[in-house]
């Protein structure tokens, strides 16, 4: 199971930088950078990214290469 944790948050108070856990490994990040949500997950050897300005989009992407 794939699960967000919170690691930055910015002045307003709004999350946007989570480790993607697994179990308890972090196998990814999901971050806002103005104006794109960004993952990026280790994929064996080297990570992958994927970068839109749809946070469902990424979530998504990051559940499924991590599943």
């Amino acid at each position: 199971m794939v699960w967000f944790q919170v690691y930055e948050v910015n002045r307003c108070g709004r999350a946007t930088g989570y480790k993607v856990m697994k179990g308890r490994q972090q196998v990814g990040t999901l971050e806002y950078r103005d104006p794109c949500w960004i993952g990026a997950v280790s994929d064996g050897s080297k990570i992958v990214m994927k970068q839109d300005a749809s946070v469902r989009a990424v979530v998504d992407w990051v559940v499924k290469i991590t599943s």
